[in-house]
């Protein structure tokens, strides 16, 4: 059965979103990568937060709705924000261990 111009399957509208999500992260790959080298200050870890926000959009391209580019930076600086975040406790608990020997 074939269905009226522009009303899209459920099948296809899965893949057209898939291909807008690779789209927007394919445009603003570089940007993300200068956004994420610039908290950062170190390549590969810079490298590793734009892979992560890439990963990030994939899994979630549903709910990627307005502005996508805002969506991509913000999580972009999440991950950062998380990875610090996991850095520091590691760090301070690593302290504490030490004291108490």
């Amino acid at each position: 059965m074939e269905l009226p111009s522009g009303v899209v399957s459920i099948e296809n509208a899965g893949v057209s979103q898939i291909l807008t999500v690779e789209g927007t992260v394919t445009r603003y790959l570089d940007e993300l990568y200068r956004f994420a080298l610039h908290m950062t200050r170190d390549h590969d870890r810079a490298q590793e937060l734009t892979q992560e926000c890439i990963v990030r959009a994939l899994k979630n391209r549903d709910r990627i709705t307005r502005n996508p580019k805002a969506w991509l930076f913000r999580t972009l600086y999440n991950a950062s924000v998380s990875e610090y975040r996991r850095q520091f406790s590691r760090k301070t608990f690593n302290v504490q261990a030490e004291a108490l020997v």
